[in-house]
């Protein structure tokens, strides 16, 4: 884009935007979005703020900005974390949180994605954006033109006045919580947002109050309306605190003066620098239209799809004839050697296609057939031998691994993993275009179900350790970031990849449900192998989303996980379940939360906080529907011992507890799983056949709980049930 500069006047309407506050907002917002859109399809680079942020770019040029279009503008930045004020206050923003790592990576697009748009990108070390912001405004105003300084930052409000403005975009969506509508702010405007503090005062009302997100230290105690008040009465900070020995309230009065000097510091922190270097002349501002070949090769370089059809239709171009700019293309990885016939793209057939096969003596490669799925839908890898591929085994089926990885990476996985799934010779499947176009939504209980390694009947853990290990290894190298967990799966100890589960019963029958892990509780063959990866990516929200499994609510706090229960009984069956667990939670009144979150803890232990819980609440249900003191109950967990979980019902009449004995199993047991038993007048009845149903009980199983029990003295009849009907022992 060739401009040439023009003298700023009057007329023109110069619009300084702070580009840190910006990148941020779109990084979060991306970042709380759709995982898929958030990452480049070709490397998994998380360039989905850098999309958002160009977005905004272009709206500058095609909305401007509310009613005002720019005739000048500038993209304003911090250089660094660090600037003057730390000079003055070390502790000065040392309350900040650390920059997400994706964030970090990517800071350097956000500047060259300005520079594509050809928009002036200011930066000066050891001065902030608002100190950038300040001068090149104080600049402009002084040449009688019009200035929009476009940001959030509260801070800037004190240059308000004359032909300076602030101005703050449209936040959240009309009619839902937390939208706020575009606003223009003048003198009066920031006098009504303060208490009527004018903007020459403003400086003097934030030094008093403080400021947390900064870490600015204020005077305790005093808050915005007290600092308004105080500053309306005396005039300005210094007058203030040369008479605050008049102010009659003791406290205040105290406040004041003995953080009299903090309170001077304060007014020092919050001042903008209006005299900083100015890199790029004022005049070389103006505003033009991006050169589309240097912003389209950026675009087409960074995969945004509706960004670059839409800068087309905006030049009347094709934007396919512009190649990806090589300086931020994505590096494509080599081919895999040696089994390159098997690679996840060559035998994935295009939409349409028909199904296929391979069969040799080595590997057999076969699409589901049309009956099960789409033909796209899984495409299986047998690399076991010709006479082992299809036998039924016998005894306890239906042990697997799933590896979840983030799906725009999903053949370069398979790629990195395939060697080693040839090699151990077993039996494997993929994910095709039909599956994979539905993975990487978390909200979905099979989002990271992407590939699976079958085991066999037996798994031999020494064998598959290494098998895993070295899977773990070739993902982390090839530098494949990590999906979302398969929700009812237990997480391999020490992998960012992979859980496992079994999910067929004695019979052979395939368990269905979000918890089908093991249901019957064999010994897991994978608990002694650890692979020792690296950290989960978004490991907390992982932690997260596995305790919501359990009990919808929980909430992420800065120091932990909290969740608030309708009813206090409730707060203490769910903190139980978790002590038993292992896991250790603060109960207070209807509210549990963990104040340091051990994401390693929650992850390994969720399944049995749930399998507790559930059992905790059949307890519960038998006990409050019987007369009070005719049943006293306990849950022996499945960490306990080798034994399925079971809850433990001790009857204060033996005909009671006869009676249970026929009643009860028959609800809870699960068919063909250990059965229950009487034992020192105990009668401890299994209850992991509950599990595939769901967490928690739900209104119909509690109904028909109750139903069975007959608070009202009688058992009605149940269909297909070997249960007896009659009066309940003890409740006549």
């Amino acid at each position: 884009m060739e401009r040439n500069d023009a003298p700023v006047g009057p007329g023109d309407v110069v619009a300084l935007v702070d580009g840190s506050f910006f990148m941020h907002r779109a990084y979060h917002l991306a970042a709380g979005g759709d995982p898929a859109k958030n990452l480049r399809p070709s490397d998994g680079l998380p360039n989905g703020g850098v999309r958002k942020f160009c977005e905004r770019l272009l709206s500058f040029l095609e909305a401007g900005f509310g009613e005002h279009r720019a005739s000048h503008l500038a993209i304003v930045f911090d250089h660094s974390r660090r600037s003057h004020r730390h000079d003055l206050y070390p502790a000065y923003k040392a309350n900040r949180a650390e920059t997400p790592a994706d964030l970090e990576r990517t800071k350097p697009l956000f500047r060259d994605a300005v520079r594509a748009f050809g928009f002036a990108c200011i930066e000066v070390e050891n001065y902030e954006a608002d100190d950038l912001i300040a001068t090149y405004a104080t600049a402009a105003a002084a040449r009688g033109a019009h200035v929009l300084m476009v940001a959030s930052d509260k801070d800037l409000m004190q240059l308000v006045g004359g032909t300076v403005y602030a101005f703050d975009f449209e936040y959240g969506v009309p009619g839902r919580t937390g939208h706020r509508p575009a606003r223009l702010f003048d003198p009066a405007a920031v006098a009504a947002a303060w208490e009527g503090t004018p903007p020459e005062r403003l400086g003097d009302v934030l030094a008093l109050m403080g400021d947390a997100t900064d870490n600015v230290p204020g005077v305790p105690g005093i808050g915005m309306k007290t600092a308004a008040k105080l500053i309306a009465e005396y005039g300005d900070l210094e007058t203030l605190l040369a008479r605050a020995g008049e102010i009659k309230q003791p406290g205040r009065r105290a406040s004041l003066l003995e953080n009299a000097e903090t309170a001077r510091l304060s007014r020092r922190l919050v001042e903008l620098d209006t005299g900083a270097p100015m890199p790029v002349p004022l005049d070389a501002l103006l505003l033009g239209w991006p050169d589309p070949g240097t912003l389209i090769p950026f675009v087409n370089a960074m995969e945004f799809g509706w960004l670059s059809r839409r800068l087309g239709q905006l030049y009347e171009t094709d934007p396919a004839a512009y190649p990806p700019d090589p300086a931020f293309a994505a590096e494509r990885p080599a081919p895999a050697s040696g089994i390159a016939a098997l690679r996840y793209g060559a035998v994935v057939p295009a939409d349409g296609g028909q199904p296929f096969s391979l069969d040799t003596p080595h590997c057999a490669v076969t699409a589901m057939p049309r009956s099960m799925a789409h033909v796209d839908a899984w495409v299986r890898y047998d690399f076991r031998p010709p006479d082992a591929r299809g036998a039924a085994a016998e005894g306890h089926e239906g042990w697997k691994v799933h590896v979840s990885v983030d799906v725009a990476r999903l053949a370069d996985a398979w790629d990195a993993i395939l060697p080693i799934v040839a090699e151990a010779r077993i039996h494997a499947k993929v994910a095709g275009p039909s599956i994979s176009a539905k993975l990487g939504d978390a909200s979905r209980r099979q989002a990271g179900k992407s590939i699976v390694l079958y085991a066999e009947t037996a798994p031999d853990p020494e064998r598959w350790g290494r098998i895993l290990v070295a899977v773990e290894e070739a993902l982390a190298c090839a530098g494949i970031p990590s999906g979302p967990r398969v929700e009812g799966d237990r997480p391999l100890s020490g992998s960012a990849y992979m859980q496992v589960r079994a999910d067929r019963d004695r019979d052979g029958r395939y368990l269905t449900g979000p918890a089908a892990y093991n249901p019957l509780g064999w010994p897991d063959p994978f608990e002694r192998i650890s692979v020792r990866g690296a950290p989960r990516r978004e490991a907390r929200e992982d932690a997260l989303r596995c305790m919501n499994f359990v009990v919808p609510g929980w909430k992420l706090e800065e120091i932990g996980m909290s969740c608030a229960f309708p009813a206090e009984e409730e707060a203490i069956l769910t903190a139980r379940a978790m002590s038993v667990s292992k896991l250790d939670v603060l109960h207070e009144a209807t509210v549990l939360w963990f104040e340091e979150l051990d994401v390693e803890a929650v992850a390994d232990r969720w399944h049995d906080v749930m399998e507790i819980r559930r059992a905790a609440e059949i307890g519960a249900l038998v006990r409050t529907s019987l007369p009070e003191g005719a049943v006293a109950f306990s849950v022996r967990p499945r960490t306990s011992g080798d034994r399925p979980p079971e809850i433990r019902l001790r009857f204060a009449e033996p005909e009671t507890l006869a009676w249970a004995a026929a009643a009860l199993p028959d609800l809870l047991c699960a068919p063909g799983g250990p059965e229950a038993g009487i034992s020192n007048d105990v009668l401890s009845v299994p209850y992991a056949g509950w599990l595939h149903r769901g967490p928690t009980l739900d209104d119909a199983q509690s109904a028909r709980i109750r139903q069975l029990i007959a608070p009202e003295g009688t058992t009605p009849v149940v269909q297909n049930s070997s249960m007896r009907s009659g009066p309940v022992p003890g409740m006549a």
